[in-house]
């Protein structure tokens, strides 16, 4: 049986997808902070989808920023 990948984010460019990952990020860190954990469980798919497209491209996210991103309060 052949196992089929799909790739939901494969038209975007790289630029666009980063961007587009670190706005999901931001959604799911105000999500969690007003403690709606239904629609963040959903929203991390989502996240994760994003994460794996940056990955199987061989993009990065610069440690610096993205750390920044994560831990700052908004």
């Amino acid at each position: 049986m052949n196992n089929v990948k799909f790739y939901p984010y494969k038209s975007m460019g790289d630029g666009e997808l980063i961007d587009i990952t670190i706005k999901e990020m931001d959604r799911l860190k105000l999500l969690e902070k007003a403690g709606y954990f239904e629609q963040w469980k959903r929203k991390l798919t989502t996240v994760d989808l994003l994460i794996q497209e940056i990955k199987r491209r061989k993009l990065y996210i610069e440690k610096p920023f993205l750390i920044k991103r994560i831990f700052d309060e908004k």
